[in-house]
């Protein structure tokens, strides 16, 4: 089933790029795929496991999608679960969507936000959280929020993460944070960021998939709106995606104190430097802690009641 957003193409290996909803079973589990395309001409899918959140890319010749699926059977699903609850009504202009753990959980999550900066980014966070990781023998799971100017400007910076995840240090979800993170701090909030006039909703997150996609990255399913502002329109355009909003309930750099589950903002761009400054701090001082597990931080899925065991980030 396609949804109204058209096909989209880039000039790149990625093309006729577009928007679906198509449940389909594999193997006897059933996954949805919600985007088709072509890499050097190979038709392709991404892929959402609704047990576990994944987010996967597949060759589209392998799938039969003429296969039965009872849509119903999905309504159970932590996926369809997360993206029912997290968009819906009364939609705040501010920080709306998924913005703490849905159930209780030992354990926080870091979210880090690059939007476009001339600045360099933040080294000292990843390599902090890295060496705080160091003993645990896993990867350190962290979820960034990344805009395709970022991206398209910090080349080496983004090599250098995705480094870090073949190596096995980090653990990312690649949350999408829309293309050009529209800003005017002279507009009202209903005016500006992705609300701005002329905004081209629909481009803005699908350019950014495609450019993670020619990185070799998976797109997850969550988004960041710039700004945490959104109103019901980019809501129900958001659902029409498949992806879930994800706001915060500790953007650190605003004071806000991290508790058992909340969602931990920082800005990685350079650009909040006081943010990281106090996650470095919360590091050293508790160090001991985080070492010995008695604080942990867990990948974005484990907080839409996805299995610990099973709960991977989009970092395939």
């Amino acid at each position: 089933m396609s949804l109204p957003q058209g096909v989209f193409s880039a000039g790149g290996s990625i093309a006729r790029y577009q928007a679906v909803f198509q449940p389909f079973l594999l193997d006897g589990h059933t996954l949805i795929a919600f985007r088709t395309f072509e890499r050097n001409g190979a038709a392709k899918i991404l892929a959402i496991d609704p047990d576990t959140l994944e987010t996967s890319e597949m060759a589209a010749g392998r799938i039969d999608f003429k296969a039965p699926v009872e849509e119903s059977s999905l309504s159970a699903t932590p996926f369809h679960k997360a993206l029912s609850r997290h968009t819906a009504l009364p939609c705040p202009l501010q920080n709306d969507g998924l913005t703490e753990s849905d159930t209780s959980v030992c354990g926080s999550f870091l979210t880090v936000d690059l939007c476009p900066s001339v600045m360099p980014f933040e080294k000292r966070l990843f390599e902090g959280l890295i060496d705080l990781w160091r003993d645990r023998g896993e990867p350190a799971p962290v979820g960034l929020a990344v805009t395709g100017v970022w991206a398209d400007r910090h080349e080496e910076e983004l090599q250098w993460l995705i480094g870090q995840v073949r190596e096995r240090k980090l653990r990312i979800t690649w949350i999408n944070h829309s293309y050009n993170h529209p800003y005017d701090r002279d507009k009202a909030l209903d005016e500006t960021f992705l609300l701005t006039p002329g905004t081209n909703f629909e481009e803005e997150i699908l350019s950014t998939e495609i450019l993670l996609l020619e990185h070799d990255l998976v797109p997850s399913v969550f988004f960041r709106f710039p700004g945490l502002v959104s109103n019901c329109d980019l809501i129900r355009r958001l659902k029409a995606l498949s992806l879930i909003p994800v706001g915060s309930r500790a953007w650190l750099a605003k004071g806000e104190t991290p508790v058992e589950g909340s969602i931990i903002l920082v800005h990685g761009n350079g650009n909040e430097p006081a943010g990281i400054d106090m996650l470095l701090d919360l590091f050293h001082t508790q160090k001991d802690a985080f070492t010995r597990g008695g604080l942990t931080l867990l990948p974005l899925n484990a907080a839409l009641a996805v299995p610990l065991k099973t709960a991977a980030s989009g970092s395939n």
